[in-house]
């Protein structure tokens, strides 16, 4: 039979043959337009804050920068199955990098806690998962931006967002909006000074990158005049986040490029880099000779520059964090104790001299110990790599497009952004910034070429596209499409409707059925939020016990709810001792200190040293009737860091509760011990064993000291209380009438007093 033929001659076949290749060119050209917006949103995501989530500066951003990428990689994929784009070419930044994620995975496998390192939680937002998309960011720039063009519309467009940023800035620094984390440190949309400060970091070094490009066609000179005055518009931001990591970073980053430029130039180039080195120096030494005058002690930025020593508190306690990283690795050497478990390693080392930092660390505050305790040596070593990679591939590859200064700058912002992270702990938009610049070297790089068996590897790898794409790249791009929709809800949607019930449902901190109901519903999401959740459930009912009104079937409840929901996360995951002192405390505040002993008991074995737990299982001693166990933890809590006044009150308060009263009197007499006998805890300790003639000595001795003080005017109440508790009514009428001759501001609530206890109507 013949096939029908058309006016043109082309059988039905083959015109539907070329309908498909039309179609399919103009599905390809859909995508790749698609992609492409997605790729561009990314630099604008900064910008964005969601307030109706929890932790609103983080979550927004890490969620919508998740979803775009997960939406990209798809396209990208697709594309890939359909042979109309290709992947990254083979370099030593890209190797670095994959060895990095690899290594990481199983880091994060073998760790101690594999859900917490591979979906961190709402505050931070990083782990696994998010290395994942910063790694699948990666593979999408460098396959899809061959072009020089295209990468500087990008870069561009990244210095155009940072410009909105900086405008932000200003309005902060003029009084005009709101400095999101308080005090004089602008933080613009990052809702903190530090992350604002990298990010500034990375465009001051961009702009002077285009600053430095040699370029001597049209209006030159004006565009390195705009390359000029964006890098100071974005320094100016720099220093108003007095983030002292960052500007040191800057400052390194400058000296590292003169210097570079000095060994590499030659000619005008070099003598016009003394200059810039010759302005930096002069600064450093300026700041030094006048770094205790007026102008620079009462600056709000520079004076925190003149206050870092190895003496000062914050400095102190990094390197104590730091010891604490070292032992850490030292037990888990080669994969550490996979990433976001950092928490595990402080409270199993914790060091007493931290006492007066923050009780819960999760970050080692420096890059290099946080990869170790994550990742281990390995892991450390190929994020070092990545650095290596980057500096060699721009220092071995002589291209006429990057100029020897614009190279040294690179290296010099590498160099700075490691430095800097030596003192903080990276963020999301920290890690954008670093994959695009090293995405930008890679694009510059050569192709590497395996050894032959390695390259027979690949081939053997690289031969399994045929599988899925050609007549297979329909159902391959179906499956894209339904893993896309499917990853999507679990990765980012579950988690979003989890965070939103959360926020809309713990505040106000009174209990509801709905609340309830709620609560239930996003705990049931089985999200990575539920952590979240069940802490701040605790912390809602401990606010809410007192709260007037409160219905006590509810609340009752919302109390088993609430231990229920904790021993399931503790059950799930032993080794944090936060939670278990949040249970211990929580069932503790609700009369169950012989159930809370069992947590509390936990929380001691897994942080041996930390006073908190200590003093918490004292208590909890105490209450059951264990006083010679109590006194000795209260003992091993004060002689750990004497200096702890926490510490030190407690163990006197148990010390008169165990009716230890020659201890107590002892530690009494110390210089500090002297100081603390006012102590509310010292004076509930006297009252509750009966001691009333302490309380009201102390009571005396206070008031004696500023008898007129406005502020003494309680103390005249508890003197008068104390004295009709040991049924000295007489003085108790005495004391009250002396209080009103005072502080005659009193005479109201004194009266008050006088005639209920004139009238007998007062209990004791």
């Amino acid at each position: 039979m013949m096939r029908a033929r058309t006016t043109l001659g082309l059988s039905t076949s083959q015109i539907r043959t070329s309908c498909d290749i039309l179609i399919g060119m103009q599905l390809n050209r859909v995508l790749n337009w698609a992609l492409l917006l997605g790729l561009f949103v990314v630099p604008f995501i900064c910008l964005f804050v969601s307030n109706s989530m929890f932790f609103p500066f983080i979550t927004g951003k890490n969620f919508l920068f998740r979803m775009i990428i997960e939406l990209v990689l798809a396209i990208w994929l697709v594309l890939l199955a359909r042979g109309d784009t290709t992947g990254p070419k083979r370099s030593w930044v890209l190797i670095s990098v994959s060895a990095l994620i690899l290594i990481a995975t199983l880091a994060a496998i073998f760790g101690v806690n594999p859900y917490h390192s591979f979906w961190s939680n709402y505050e931070r937002m990083d782990g696994l998962v998010n290395l994942f998309h910063l790694f699948a960011y990666f593979l999408v720039i460098t396959s899809y931006f061959k072009t020089e063009k295209l990468w500087n519309l990008y870069l561009h467009t990244s210095m155009f967002t940072a410009i909105i940023i900086s405008i932000i800035g200003i309005r902060q620094i003029l009084g005009h909006a709101v400095i999101n984390q308080g005090g004089v440190r602008v933080d613009a949309t990052f809702g903190n000074a530090t992350y604002l400060a990298v990010y500034m970091l990375f465009h001051i070094c961009i702009a002077l990158y285009y600053l430095l490009k040699r370029d001597s066609g049209d209006f030159a000179g004006l565009k390195r005049c705009g390359y000029g005055l964006l890098a100071i518009l974005y320094a100016s931001i720099l220093y108003h986040t007095a983030t002292r990591g960052s500007i040191l970073g800057l400052i390194g980053a400058l000296i590292l490029t003169a210097v570079l430029s000095l060994f590499s130039l030659t000619g005008k180039e070099r003598k016009i880099v003394i200059i810039p080195l010759a302005v930096i120096l002069i600064f450093i030494a300026g700041f030094f000779m006048l770094r205790k005058t007026d102008f620079i002690s009462k600056d709000p930025v520079l004076s925190r520059f003149t206050n870092m020593t190895f003496s000062d508190a914050t400095t102190k306690s990094r390197m104590i964090i730091w010891g604490i990283s070292l032992k850490g690795a030292k037990e888990h050497p080669l994969l550490g104790w996979g990433p976001e478990n950092f928490n595990v390693v402080f409270n199993k080392y914790y060091d007493p001299r931290l006492y007066s930092q923050e009780t819960w660390f999760d970050r080692a505050h420096n890059i290099i110990f946080e990869w170790l305790v994550a990742t281990g040596i390995l892991g450390l070593l190929s994020y070092l790599a990545i650095f290596g990679a980057s500096v060699w591939t721009l220092w071995s590859r002589h291209s006429d497009i990057i100029s020897p200064l614009q190279r040294n700058i690179l290296v010099g912002l590498l160099a700075g952004y490691l430095f800097q992270n030596i003192f903080v702990f990276d963020n999301l938009f920290g890690y954008i910034m670093f994959f695009i610049i090293i995405g930008f070297i890679h694009y510059h790089s050569k192709e590497v070429v395996f050894p032959k068996w390695l390259e027979k590897i690949w081939s053997l790898i690289s031969s399994t596209k045929k599988v899925v794409t050609g007549q297979m790249s329909y159902i391959t791009s179906a499956v894209i499409c339904v893993l896309l929709v499917g990853g999507m809800y679990w990765i980012n949607v579950k988690p979003i409707m989890a965070n939103k019930l959360l926020l809309q449902n713990l505040y106000p901190r009174t209990p509801s059925q709905e609340k309830l109901d709620n609560l239930r519903k996003m705990i049931a999401l089985n999200t990575f939020g539920s952590v979240e959740a069940r802490e701040q459930i605790l912390l809602m009912l401990s606010d809410a016990r007192n709260a007037p009104g409160t219905d006590q079937d509810l609340f009752s409840k919302f109390l088993d709810f609430g231990a229920q929901e904790m021993k399931k996360q503790i059950d799930k995951n032993g080794t944090d001792a936060r939670q278990q002192l949040f249970m211990g405390s929580f069932l503790h505040t609700f009369g169950r200190a012989d159930v809370a002993i069992h947590y509390y008991e936990n929380a001691v074995n897994l942080s041996p040293n930390k006073q908190v737990a200590l003093i918490s299982l004292a208590r909890a001693y105490i209450d059951s009737g264990r006083g010679a166990e109590a006194l000795a933890l209260n003992k091993k809590a004060y002689e750990s860091e004497t200096n702890f006044d926490r510490a030190l009150v407690e163990y006197i308060a148990n010390a008169i509760l165990a009716k230890e009263n020659k201890l107590a009197e002892e530690l009494l007499k110390t210089d500090r011990g002297a100081n603390l006998i006012s102590d509310p805890r010292i004076i509930d300790a006297y009252s509750r064993s009966g001691q009333i003639d302490k309380v009201i000595e102390i009571y005396k001795v206070e008031i004696a000291k500023s008898p007129n003080n406005p502020n003494n005017q309680q103390n005249y109440f508890s003197l008068a209380a104390s004295y009709y508790v040991a049924r000295k009514d007489s003085l108790a009428l005495k004391t009250l009438r002396d209080v009103i001759v005072a502080i005659p501001a009193s005479k109201e609530q004194a009266e008050y007093y006088i005639d209920q206890i004139s009238k007998g109507l007062l209990p004791r």
